[in-house]
């Protein structure tokens, strides 16, 4: 790696450290921390600089104080004294950049910040037009953010809950949307994200296109047709053991049963009515096939519906919930 090449790296390591690099920079980060080893090794000992250096002011940040602490924190090491050399010379690299970043971060309170629109839903369903043309449908008790205009290199959101996005295409600003669990970069395609802030998962299926979904280092590519599911408390994407069913029915009203445990069926039909339904154990043997419509059916008719599939099992009223009784099938 020659001078600039340096110099070009702890640029973008110390923007990154701040916060400030913009998506496609933090990308280029983390790639470059994730290449090697050494370079992981490296980002160790500039995060540590910062760290030090965070605790203090600009005007105060001691260069030669900084390198000593991060010397003693490496002593023991096998790396040779060339290697000690240029961390010595990073350090001061990185201390004149941070240095920098921390003024900024001092006065970008001057700095006019992008307008924002906050879309938000309660208990009923939303859809709406992005400044770009990109059409989105908001479930409920769900958030979206994002600018009155997208006027730079790329087009995002901050999305809270889940949505439906059918994105404009325009390849030269790609669509990326930010969850507290993922980030989703696309360039004009149809899918559905569900990403909760208290539900340790967050699900993406896509209808059409493509998509890249992505945290930290780790990233996976989905196209129509796929799923995947991110597990915050594992920090890593799995795919679903079985396709989850009805990702789109919260909006289209159209649901589809294919040989589906009864319990779980009736759980899902007490959600999609928005019912409470006392669901009794062991029916999970019994395999039910059903459609229903939402905006054509009432609950009563689609347990009417599984009654005449199931002999055994009946159904009744008592107030505001509904008790489902049935023998377990064998």
């Amino acid at each position: 790696m020659n001078v600039s090449e340096e110099n070009t790296i702890d640029t973008l390591l110390a923007r990154y450290l701040a916060n400030e690099c913009d998506t496609s920079e933090k990308l280029q980060a983390e790639a470059w921390i994730a290449a090697s080893p050494e370079n992981k090794l490296y980002f160790d000992g500039l995060h540590q600089i910062w760290n030090d250096a965070s605790e203090t002011d600009a005007s105060h940040f001691n260069t030669d104080a900084a390198w000593n602490r991060l010397q003693s924190s490496m002593h023991g090491n096998t790396a040779s004294a060339n290697t000690f050399a240029l961390w010595k010379v990073a350090a001061s690299v990185a201390a004149f950049l941070i240095i920098g970043v921390l003024t900024y971060t001092l006065i970008k309170d001057d700095v006019v910040e992008i307008p924002q629109v906050a879309f938000s839903t309660t208990d009923k369903i939303q859809n709406g037009i992005l400044p770009d043309g990109s059409k989105i449908a908001l479930n409920v008790h769900s958030q979206l953010n994002y600018p009155k205009s997208f006027d730079g290199n790329t087009r995002e959101v901050e999305l809270k809950g889940q949505a439906f996005f059918d994105v404009a295409h325009d390849a030269t600003h790609p669509f990326i949307i930010h969850t507290n669990a993922i980030d989703i970069r696309v360039v004009g395609t149809s899918f559905d994200v569900k990403a909760y802030p208290n539900s340790d998962s967050a699900l993406v299926s896509v209808v059409s296109g493509k998509v890249k979904c992505y945290t930290g280092t780790d990233t996976t590519v989905l196209t129509a047709g796929q799923q995947i599911v991110f597990r915050k408390s594992k920090k890593e994407f799995v795919s679903p053991e079985t396709v989850v069913d009805n990702t789109q029915s919260w909006r289209t009203r159209l649901f589809k049963f294919d040989r589906k445990p009864l319990a779980d069926a009736l759980r899902e039909i007490a959600v999609s009515f928005q019912v409470k339904i006392n669901v009794p154990e062991g029916l999970n043997k019994c395999l039910l096939t059903l459609d229903y419509d939402t905006n054509l059916q009432t609950v009563e008719e689609v347990l009417d519906l599984i009654q005449e599939s199931y002999p055994t099992t009946h159904w009744n009223r008592q107030g505001d919930v509904i008790i489902f009784e049935g023998e377990a099938c064998p």
